[in-house]
């Protein structure tokens, strides 16, 4: 479940801008060693892939257990696109303006994983909540389960969305161009990582392995889901170091002299018109703004993710209520009285779990078959197989698959092997638009082939004097000219 409002607005970062070279203060990085940094980087997005399978997994046959319908549940399963269309852009804009001493991320990202973590335990504990205040045998008390539940539900999504915005956004702001590719597949690793745990610990009998955590499946699950959620992100927060934005005041300089550089401070003023406060008007002013000045490119590849996505919150929401009610249906006659609805919701849910480990296969394998594409000459081996490549194919297999479900309608077999065959298509839709998107963005305005300005590698902690001195020597040169 992902949105491009994750994606930074505009490059802010740009160093070329002596006067946007003084509005940071610090330096962005990743703590640790080199082959830590880039999962300390995108653990977050495991955290919130784990998440998303709860909800996959197990809100729908939870609502319609509490005796919600069908079809009031595909509204409530609306808050998906919703929360995608509005919350993503709308944080994305929010936080490229933040002035938090804490970085423009991390704050976003810290109190949409709290919220998201009340609601997850709000969903799991909705009955007896209630419970607390209603009595169970009052009429009422079913109806109040019902909103609460489906309010859960909505809060989940939208804070979600907030946190998986900022997480995308991170991952843009500290990789370089040269290194998007590369973050953004290994952001797939994390989705496809998280979705294959978060179904696989739904399988097991949890309240007998977490009596503590709560009385049924779906309780323990929330609550691990919950600690799962704040830890990644815990963990993304402790490792990476983002540069404050600063509105106003003193600006650190670094100046180059006969013998050196040395550090000193000036002031910089910064307009304070209404325009520049992040406010909401303000914001979805600047996302329509930015809307309407789309490199073709970009607008290209956000036309084609929003139609295949309306393919997607189907197959993503109802797959385990699709599969589980096809193995209802297959069961003799004898059989149907003695299964339960959670026989049903565990076979679905298995579905989604090989679609999963599927997904974890492509996203590991696939970029390694673009490094070698990439290193090699079309000419010589005959054809060329690359992101664009790829991502048409992903989604002619999904129309495929989704065709295939006309034939599936009364086989087990048959419909958790085309569940299971999606979840090639989504690994690539997690993956290579998201890669594409973020070179063209870090790109789009450099002056640099190799990367955007303002991008720079990881660097170690004895690479820093070697950067500030080329940074120095720029503005030495600008201000000659």
């Amino acid at each position: 479940m992902v949105g491009f409002g994750g994606i930074p607005t505009r490059n802010d970062d740009d160093e070329n801008n002596e006067m946007d070279a003084h509005r940071w203060r610090g330096r962005k990085g990743v703590r640790g060693p080199s082959w830590l940094k880039m999962p300390l980087l995108t653990i977050g997005l495991l955290g919130t892939q784990i998440v998303w399978s709860t909800e996959m997994g197990y809100a729908s046959p939870y609502l319609l257990s509490l005796g919600l319908s069908k079809s009031w549940m595909s509204m409530v399963f609306v808050a998906g696109p919703l929360s995608g269309l509005f919350v993503q852009p709308l944080i994305g804009v929010l936080a490229d303006n933040s002035t938090s001493r804490w970085g423009r991320r991390r704050p976003y990202m810290f109190y949409g994983s709290i919220l998201c973590s009340f609601s997850l335990l709000l969903l799991g504990f909705t009955k007896e909540i209630v419970s607390w205040f209603i009595s169970p045998d009052s009429p009422a008390n079913a109806t109040i389960t019902i909103w609460l539940a489906v309010i859960s539900i909505y809060c989940i999504d939208f804070s979600i969305n907030a946190v998986q915005a900022v997480d995308r956004a991170l991952l843009v702001d500290t990789l370089p161009t040269a290194q998007q590719e590369r973050g953004q597949a290994w952001a797939g690793r994390m989705l496809s990582v998280g979705s294959v745990l978060g179904f696989w610990v739904g399988q097991l009998p949890l309240p007998i392995h977490f009596p503590f955590f709560g009385k049924t499946q779906l309780q323990v699950l929330c609550v691990l889901t919950s600690l799962l959620l704040i830890g990644a992100h815990l963990i993304t927060a402790l490792s990476v170091r983002e540069r404050v934005l600063l509105a106003s005041g003193l600006h650190q300089d670094v100046t180059a002299t006969e013998s050196g550089t040395r550090r000193g401070w000036r002031h910089f003023a910064v307009s304070k018109t209404p325009d520049n406060k992040p406010g909401a008007f303000s914001a979805f002013k600047d996302i329509w703004e930015n809307v309407k000045i789309l490199p073709p490119n970009i607008r290209r590849i956000c036309m084609i993710q929003f139609f295949s996505w309306i393919g997607w919150f189907p197959v993503l929401f109802f797959s385990t209520v699709y599969v589980g009610e096809i193995y209802t249906l297959s069961l003799p006659p004898e059989q149907v009285k003695s299964s339960t609805p959670e026989d049903a919701t565990i076979v679905g849910a298995a579905a989604l779990f090989d679609s999963s480990i599927l997904g974890l296969v492509t996203i590991f394998v696939l970029p390694l078959v673009v490094g070698y594409f990439k290193k090699r000459s079309p000419r010589r081996i005959g054809f060329y197989l690359g992101l664009a490549e790829i991502w048409v194919f992903s989604l002619l297999l999904f129309a495929a698959c989704m065709g295939a479900t006309w034939f599936t309608s009364s086989s087990v077999t048959g419909s958790v092997n085309v569940i299971a065959l999606t979840g090639f298509c989504f690994a690539v839709s997690q993956w290579v638009p998201f890669s594409l998107l973020a070179e063209q963005i870090s790109s789009h305005g450099g002056n640099d082939g190799d990367a955007g300005a303002g991008y720079q590698p990881l660097a170690m902690e004895g690479d820093q004097e070697q950067e500030e001195e080329s940074i120095a020597m720029r503005q030495q040169r600008q201000q000659r000219d």
